[in-house]
Parts: structure tokens; C-alpha cells; sequence
């Protein structure tokens, strides 16, 4: 009596009266009155994932059988009120004079399906009897035959129902039609497809995966046998197509100094021309892909690899980059004191760093990419630079950047020209050979910079304008670069290019009419510049009762005025360069004015 409970293997039953006949092997359970006539303890039973409350139980232990009075219980997403209810075993439970609704009011709910029978199959279906519908209790002149309702919880496989139509060049067609696995909770897989009546045919399976707080993605093939129009007409077609699309997301959780991800789009030129999913993929010319690992090495550097591709649908130009590669190695001070005491030397500013770039790139026609070919028509390279600079006060006031820029270019592949003379007009042409082997190129280059800044400024006593500020920031540097067009370095040569001796230079890197360098040459000429700059800026203070702590305001009246101009000490005349000017200012807080001029 009172709040009784009653736990049997996995059974839990909770009510205001509870008796028991082990004769009989039978619980009885029910709800009792109170003081004013309201139910409480009102019986509730609970097996595994079955669980509801009932005016009335009575259950036999050992059959596991039970009729139930008045009973609210829910299935899947919706909620079942039966008035009598006889559960069978486990799993089946039989509904007499009952409903089936998804409102989760518990005695009246707002709408309803009524039935006179149902059969309840936990974890499948749920089945009715003639059933009608009800809203508010009122009941519809709206009646089934019969209700199937699906009751089975997490993931489930069934069949995919495909669209129908018909299409003026293949026929009468079903499309999107097929079935849905659901394999794991980490992955599952949809297989659909398209048929027509004049025989094309396409398949498109998807493989959507996820692990929380790791990755997650999908894989998707496509491919089609397209047949459009009639045989022997002039618009008549027969090929076959494909796409492929990848979708790979890492979670920031999952590692965070590494990241792998991919986006890859690619496919036939001509499939989202008869295959098209949506409006947009019709429309859409250019595909691009890329899946790239991203490596944080702690304090030491960063190395990402990648590969990637392109492709113009219209021109059927594709670009693939398989693989590419960039390492770099975070700022160095090779001279900086690990324990800085005092002030610090001047060769402590000292510093370098290093990055490698490597690329394996393709360009060509989407018909030849899949030749045997292919391989040949790579082009390569390897790049390594390492930067140096350093920066120190001079006589105080002035300060002094220098850098050196070294750079080094590995290549696999050269080329040579040579003047082939014949009987022509012209007299002759020039031969083009491809010759496969490492070849490096080395270059170099120096600057320095020596500038300082100078100020001024005039206050005012009296008026509107308290004061006025110009900076000045002269700059005088000088850059040098070899010349590496020299013929005994061996990366650029001249050949002759007309029957009257004329020659030019070229490099053996590639360029005009072959292939081009990833990583460019050497510079062929040499340089050396001297530049000018100065830098101007101008402002004034002037009152203003909306700072209520100074009682001024900062307007700018001129921004970055700059005159530059350099001088070019290899060129043997027109060694001045054009002189530049530019400034920029804003007129009423909002409207900003760029100046430029040569």
C-alpha cells in the first residue's frame, strides 16, 4: 500500500496498491482515491525500453503476459492511448478501442488517429484496424482502410522511392531510385540510379561517414551511359561519363597541430552537361579540387603537402599539381644571447629563416590526361630560399636594414635551341629539345636601407588651432643583383633566330614556346639601384568641446605624402627612374582621397 514498488529482473512497477499471487504467478497493480476522489499512485510499468502508465495491470510473471486498463504509452516519436491493452510477449502488444497520435498530451490530446485494434510491434511498426482521423475529439469524415505506422529506433536500411518522367531525348525514365543502408553509426551508404526507356543508364552510390570529435565527410562516384537522341539522326550521342566528389572535414579537437582536409570535385567534361543535379552544376564550367595535410611543428616550422587540380569544362583544360609541398622554418637569431643582460649588439639583430617549395604540375586536355604518356609531361621543380636581415641604430638616430636573399632552383628538365638551316623563305628555324636531367640554378641578391625620422612641430597660444605636427621619414637604400645571364653560368645561352646571324637569349629553364619554369630563372641582366624616398605627414590639433578631458581634437590633414625615385648604376644611360609621388587624406571623417602621379 502507500508508494509501493516492485523490481523483478528488468521490471519496475510503481503504484498506489500492488498485490501479488505467487499461486497464480499474476501482479495486480492499481491507482487509489484521495481525499477528494482524484487518482494518485497512478500504476506505472516499465520493461527494457517499454515503459507507460495505466489506470489498471495485471501481469503474469512467468508467461510475461499483461492486460492493461486505460493505458498512455509512447512508440518511436508518437504516443499510443489504449483502452484496453493485452501485451503478448516483449515485443507485441495487442490495442483495443484506442488512438495513435504525436501530441504528448496525456488524457486529450489535440488531434488524433482513432482505431478500434491495433497491433503493436516494438522497434518495427505499429498496425491499425479501420481508423479515422479526430481533431480536438471531434472526429473527421476522413477514414483509412488501415494505418502503418514505422516504430523502429536509430539507424535502418530501406528502399529509396525514384521519380518518374520523360525526358524528349532518352525516353521515359525513373530517376534517383534505389536503397539506403544504414551500415554503423559511423557510416552509412546510398545507392541510387537512373534508367531509361532508350537505354541510358547511370549509377551513383554515397558514402557519408562520421566520427565525433574527429572527422567527418562523404564520398560520392557517378558515373552515366549516356545515349541521346536516335541513332542515325545528326544530334544523335553515345558516351560514357563520371564524377567523383570528396568531402573530408577534420575536427579542430581531433589534433590540433595537424589538419587534413579535402575538397575534390572532377569529373568528364560533358557529364553535368547531360547529368546535372542542380541548375548550378548545368551552369558551372570550372572544378577544382584539393586535399592538403597541414603539420605544425611545434616552435620549429610548418609543412603542408597538398595536391590539387582544375579543370575548364568549356576549354577542357586541366591543371593537376600532384603533389606540392612547402616547408618553412620558423625566424631564426643565430647571435642572439640566450640570457640578453645590458643592451644588445648590433650583429644580435641578425636573422634568417629557410622555406622549400616543391611542385609536380600537369597542364594539358582532360583527353589526354589518362594517356600512357602522362608521366612524361610533368614539370617539376624544387625551390629553397633563405632570407637574411638584420636592422641597428647608426650615430644614434639613424637606422640600418640590410637583407641577403639567396635562392636555389632545382629543375628536371631543360631545353636547347640551335638554328636548323633549310631552303625556305626564312632560311631556317629554330629547334626546340626537351632533355631530362638535374640541372640547378643559384641566385642572389642584396639590399640596404639607411632612413630616420625627423619631426616638427609649431604650437599656437591663441585660435581655433592649437598646433601643428610634420613628420619627415627620408630614406636612402641601395639593391644589387649579379648578373646571371652570363654564358659560362649555363642558364641562359643565345641562338641564332634569322639567316642573317641574328641571335637572341634564352633560357634553358623553358619559356616562350615551351614549357615554363615553376619557380622561374635567374635574372639575366644585372642591377643596381640606389633609392630615394620621403615620406611626409601632416597634422594639426585643434579645439574641441567633445573631448572633455583635453578639450582638443587630432585631424589629419596629409597621410602618407611620398616622393620616391631611384638611380640605376648598371644601365650605361636613362639611369634615373621616373619620380613617383602619392598621398591620401580623409575629408570629413568619411571621405577618403588617393593621389598618384609619375
Amino acid at each position: 500500500y502507500g508508494n509501493a514498488s516492485i523490481e523483478y529482473e528488468d521490471i519496475k512497477l510503481k503504484a498506489a496498491l500492488i498485490s501479488i499471487d505467487f499461486d497464480k504467478n499474476m501482479i495486480h497493480a492499481y491507482a487509489m482515491e484521495d481525499s477528494l476522489c482524484n487518482p494518485v499512485g497512478i500504476p506505472e510499468f516499465k520493461q527494457g525500453e517499454l515503459s507507460f502508465k495505466s489506470k489498471e495491470i495485471a501481469y503474469n510473471f512467468t508467461t510475461k503476459k499483461g492486460l492493461i486498463q486505460q493505458v498512455v504509452t509512447k512508440e518511436g516519436e508518437g504516443y499510443i492511448h489504449g483502452t484496453v491493452i493485452k501485451k503478448v510477449n516483449d515485443s507485441v502488444t495487442d490495442v483495443g478501442r484506442g488512438e495513435y497520435t504525436t501530441c504528448d498530451l496525456d488524457e486529450h490530446p489535440h488531434f488524433s488517429l482513432k482505431f478500434t485494434k491495433a497491433k503493436v510491434m516494438s522497434g518495427n511498426m505499429i498496425v491499425t484496424g479501420p481508423a479515422w482521423i479526430t481533431v480536438e475529439g471531434v472526429p473527421l469524415p476522413i477514414g483509412l482502410p488501415f494505418g502503418l505506422f514505422p516504430n523502429k529506433k536509430g539507424r535502418s536500411s530501406g528502399l529509396i522511392i525514384p521519380r518518374y518522367g520523360e525526358s524528349a531525348n532518352r525516353g521515359f525514365f525513373l530517376e534517383d531510385g534505389g536503397y539506403y543502408f544504414g551500415l554503423s553509426d559511423n557510416f552509412d551508404l546510398k545507392l541510387t540510379g537512373d534508367i531509361y526507356s532508350r537505354g541510358s543508364w547511370a549509377i551513383k552510390p554515397i558514402v557519408s561517414y562520421k566520427k565525433r570529435y574527429k572527422y567527418s565527410g562523404n564520398f560520392s562516384f557517378k558515373y552515366a551511359k549516356t545515349i541521346y537522341g536516335t541513332e542515325g539522326t545528326p544530334g544523335y550521342d553515345n558516351r560514357n561519363d563520371f564524377f567523383v566528389s570528396w568531402s573530408h572535414r577534420q575536427d579542430p579537437k581531433a589534433r590540433p597541430n595537424s589538419v587534413f582536409s579535402a575538397s575534390v570535385n572532377a569529373g568528364s567534361s560533358s557529364y553535368n552537361k547531360y547529368n546535372p543535379t542542380t541548375v548550378n552544376d548545368y551552369l558551372s564550367n570550372t572544378f577544382s579540387s584539393s586535399v592538403t595535410y597541414d603539420l605544425r611543428l611545434g616552435s620549429f616550422g610548418n609543412l603542408t603537402s597538398s595536391a590539387r587540380h582544375s579543370q575548364n569544362t568549356s576549354t577542357h583544360q586541366v591543371t593537376l599539381s600532384l603533389p606540392e609541398v612547402a616547408f618553412g622554418i620558423n625566424r631564426i637569431y643565430p647571435f642572439k644571447r640566450k640570457n640578453q643582460t645590458g643592451k644588445a649588439a648590433w650583429y644580435e639583430s641578425i636573422n634568417a629563416t629557410y622555406k622549400l617549395d616543391m611542385r609536380n604540375e600537369l597542364n594539358t586536355y582532360d583527353s589526354l590526361v589518362f594517356k600512357p604518356d602522362v608521366g612524361n609531361r610533368f614539370v617539376n621543380g624544387v625551390r629553397h630560399n633563405i632570407p637574411i636581415s638584420g636592422s641597428f641604430k647608426v650615430l644614434k638616430y639613424f637606422s640600418w636594414s640590410n637583407s641577403f636573399n639567396y635562392n636555389e632552383r632545382w629543375y628536371t628538365k631543360t631545353v636547347h635551341e640551335s638554328w636548323v638551316s633549310d631552303t625556305t623563305l626564312k632560311g631556317g628555324y629554330v629547334d626546340i629539345d626537351t632533355i631530362n636531367g638535374f640541372k640547378a640554378a643559384r641566385d642572389y641578391s642584396f639590399s640596404s636601407s639607411l632612413g630616420t625620422t625627423i619631426y616638427g612641430m609649431k604650437q599656437f597660444r591663441k585660435g581655433y588651432v592649437r598646433a601643428i605636427r610634420h613628420v619627415i621619414r627620408p630614406t636612402v637604400g641601395f639593391s644589387f643583383v649579379p648578373d646571371f645571364g652570363k654564358e659560362e653560368l649555363g642558364y641562359w645561352q643565345n641562338v641564332q633566330v634569322d639567316k642573317e646571324g641574328n641571335t637572341q637569349k634564352y633560357s634553358i629553364f623553358g619559356g616562350q614556346g615551351t614549357f615554363q619554369p615553376l619557380y622561374g630563372a635567374p635574372p639575366s641582366q644585372k642591377s643596381g639601384a640606389i633609392n630615394f624616398g620621403l615620406t611626409n605627414n601632416l597634422e594639426m590639433k585643434v579645439r574641441s568641446k567633445k573631448d572633455t578631458v583635453t578639450g582638443t581634437q587630432k585631424v589629419m590633414l596629409i597621410d602618407n605624402f611620398s616622393i620616391s625615385t631611384s638611380y640605376d648604376l648598371a644601365k650605361d644611360s636613362m639611369r634615373w627612374s621616373d619620380i613617383s609621388l602619392s598621398a591620401r587624406t580623409t575629408l570629413f571623417k568619411k571621405i577618403q582621397v588617393n593621389y598618384a602621379s609619375i
